[in-house]
């Protein structure tokens, strides 16, 4: 993903800065906020498969795998299609600071629109399903000691996705407090674009490392590797009879 991000930040400072401005740079642009968008939206995805776990789990057709495939799916569809509608309105638009596209800080309505839709709502549906799993098992006291247990594991693994969410946004807290800054004193940073882009990518980061430690398979393959032991030595020990 950074990779992605600065690859035209790096091309604009080689070349001459105008040479970037051009439909590539949109679709360039595109693509960086469908990943963004997908990213939260699979956090949302993974409160979900808990929440069908925790409190549905007696409905055996919300656990099979077929129903997360088809909701990996739609998640894409979501990111792609909404972000579509920002490239035919033309709202990503080239930085000549960042050399590279973006929803401008000050098309207001339109990055205001992007604010509420990839990270507003994401994460109040990651808040509010935890929050009712919360209160559902506090409710059900009297449910079998196994429940309990995995109850217990699914709502630890559904707080560090939520902890995730929160320290990925508020790395990114950089752009909206750009943006406001925009909107009260009329004065944009010259640095806007790549505190944008470096918040967005230390938050991209800082979710990709702490997703492969609660996810259970990866967490087992650590796991593993910890409990390796060098093999033992057999040492035979003979006694000898006295004469």
């Amino acid at each position: 993903m950074m990779v992605i991000i600065y690859s035209y930040s790096i091309y604009g400072d080689i070349y001459a800065s105008d040479s970037c401005n051009n439909y590539l740079c949109q679709l360039h642009g595109y693509f960086i906020h469908v990943f963004i968008c997908a990213f939260y939206y699979s956090c949302v995805l993974q409160a979900i498969l808990r929440l069908f776990r925790i409190v549905f789990y007696k409905q055996k057709r919300l656990q099979s795998h077929h129903l997360f495939f088809i909701g990996i799916i739609i998640q894409w569809l979501i990111s792609f299609l909404y972000i579509l509608i920002h490239l035919l309105t033309k709202d990503f638009e080239y930085s000549s600071f960042a050399h590279s596209c973006w929803i401008s800080f000050k098309n207001i309505r339109a990055l205001f629109q992007a604010l509420l839709i990839m990270y507003v709502g994401p994460i109040s549906s990651v808040c509010l399903i935890y929050a009712y799993i919360i209160r559902y098992t506090r409710q059900t006291i009297h449910i079998q000691q196994q429940r309990q247990i995995l109850n217990r594991r699914d709502i630890l693994v559904l707080k560090r996705i939520l902890i995730v969410v929160l320290v990925a946004m508020g790395i990114g807290i950089a752009t909206v407090f750009t943006l406001m800054n925009y909107i009260i004193t009329n004065y944009l940073i010259s640095i806007a674009y790549h505190l944008q882009g470096l918040s967005i990518s230390g938050g991209f980061i800082i979710g990709s490392i702490s997703f492969g430690f609660i996810t259970p398979q990866i967490h087992n393959i650590f796991k593993m590797r910890q409990r390796r032991v060098n093999p033992a030595t057999m040492i035979t020990i003979t006694s000898r009879r006295p004469h």
